[in-house]
């Protein structure tokens, strides 16, 4: 059986009575986690998000999906797509290291949508994500490492998980559900220009990943047929999207482990690569009393990354400087944390601020990318009185080797959504998660928008 043929065969049956326990309170998380950052997005990030949220609005069109925050029902594509970009707006939201994508925001909104449009059951939400996660993630496998050297994994290899997801939902058989991977994978793009700079696309990239995989499933449903054995096929998307294909990967033991539990959850509101950095530094200037008036240099040694990822010594915006590990190593001296209100346009432009982004040295160790889905940091503070300081960090907080609990996680969940909507909302959505099997979407939906005035 071919690979692309495995795969979705495993998709379409994929069943909730199939998932382990662990599974599933991990794609509750994983689920709330992503509430979190789409609730937040729509009040911090306001003015990336409107014009795709007026856009959308304007264009109207048949109620079944709510978008996050604003509370409006548009067309399910539409939500998805919305929904999708708001999650990615803050990039506070999960990385699934071995594909490196934010599966959670190519997956969640989609099958949300979707559920409302349909009236899905909260069981078959809980599979939907798994069943997306196992797509995005075999494929992303696949494709990887090379495939990340020119393209943004969350965009092509989001937009698999996206399909996926939408056909799991959707119950299409294997053959069609083969045909609508096909059809998402054909349509799958996303360069890495964002990544180095910061700007709108990186957010639309899991908002166009969700619309394309939605599309794709709905478009298969209604007898469109698209390419069969698509991973494989000699032009098709592993030889295309990879100089080292290995598409034997995707049908591998699926879901053994699943690969949701693969996935990590952020603790910082920035790229993964600088996690450990950020760790690694507040770990010396704590430990020692270190102010950052104190430093002379910061020498940060990561994995090697893609030309320009992760090194903008001069990032313009909120979104570009959460790329940037010299700000994150910045702030983690300068403010003894990383939170999402460091990222203001005050400090960004901040000279003296600057002049300390300017001390932090990102060196890279190609032998470190041996250690992945491990992203470790060797880091070294020299005081000005000569001393050097040094800490290495080999997993960053919420990686599945440094988890985070669920109290933690809903803990995150808090800080994020209360940006956005009242502390009784986000309980009750707490609690809508906890009990997702039994637990109404429509009645889940009405608890995502806003219900107090806001400054909007």
């Amino acid at each position: 059986m071919r690979a692309t043929e495995t795969l979705a065969k495993f998709i379409a049956s994929l069943k909730y009575a199939d998932l382990p326990e662990e599974v599933v309170n991990k794609t509750k998380d994983t689920i709330l986690d992503t509430l979190g950052c789409g609730l937040a997005g729509y009040t911090l990030a306001a003015e990336e998000i409107k014009p795709l949220l007026e856009l959308m609005i304007e264009n109207g069109g048949r109620p079944e999906a709510t978008i996050f925050g604003k509370g409006a029902k548009i067309p399910c594509l539409n939500a998805a797509l919305v929904n999708s970009a708001m999650v990615h707006t803050i990039d506070f939201d999960d990385t699934h290291v071995p594909a490196l994508a934010h599966f959670g925001a190519c997956t969640v909104p989609v099958a949300l949508a979707l559920a409302e449009k349909i009236g899905a059951a909260g069981k078959d939400i809980i599979a939907t994500v798994v069943a997306g996660f196992e797509a995005g993630g075999r494929v992303g496998r696949s494709v990887m490492p090379t495939h990340y050297e020119k393209w943004h994994s969350t965009s092509t290899n989001g937009t698999i998980a996206a399909a996926g997801t939408a056909a799991r939902l959707l119950n299409l058989n294997p053959a069609v559900t083969e045909m609508a991977l096909g059809m998402a994978a054909d349509q799958a793009a996303g360069g890495r220009y964002c990544l180095d700079h910061g700007d709108f696309t990186k957010s639309l990239h899991p908002g166009m990943a969700a619309f394309k995989g939605v599309l794709a499933a709905l478009l298969a449903q209604k007898g469109a047929t698209g390419p069969r054995g698509f991973f494989e096929y000699p032009t098709g998307y592993c030889n295309v999207y990879s100089a080292q294909p290995a598409p034997d990967k995707i049908a591998e033991n699926l879901g053994k482990p699943f690969e949701i539990m693969i996935n990590d959850v952020k603790v910082f509101p920035s790229i993964l690569c600088s996690h450990t950095p950020i760790q690694a530094a507040l770990g010396i200037v704590q430990q020692n009393n270190i102010s950052s008036e104190d430093i002379e240099k910061i020498n940060v040694t990561i994995a090697a990354l893609p030309k320009g990822q992760g090194c903008n010594y001069e990032p313009d915006s909120a979104l570009a400087a959460r790329l940037s590990i010299p700000y994150c190593v910045a702030l983690a001296v300068n403010e003894k944390n990383v939170k999402l209100e460091c990222f203001d346009s005050a400090r960004i432009n901040d000279l003296k601020f600057r002049a300390l982004m300017k001390r932090v040295n990102i060196l890279q160790d190609p032998e470190l990318n041996k250690l992945l889905p491990a992203l470790p940091a060797h880091v070294e503070i020299i005081t000005k009185d000569g001393k050097n300081h040094k800490l290495y960090s080999p997993y960053p907080k919420g990686s599945v080797k440094n988890p985070m609990t669920r109290e933690e996680i809903k803990e995150k969940f808090l800080n994020l959504a209360l940006n956005t909507i009242k502390r009784s909302q986000a309980d009750e959505i707490i609690n809508a998660i906890d009990q997702l099997e039994k637990y109404p979407i429509q009645k889940l939906s009405a608890h995502l928008k806003v219900r107090k005035r806001m400054n909007r």
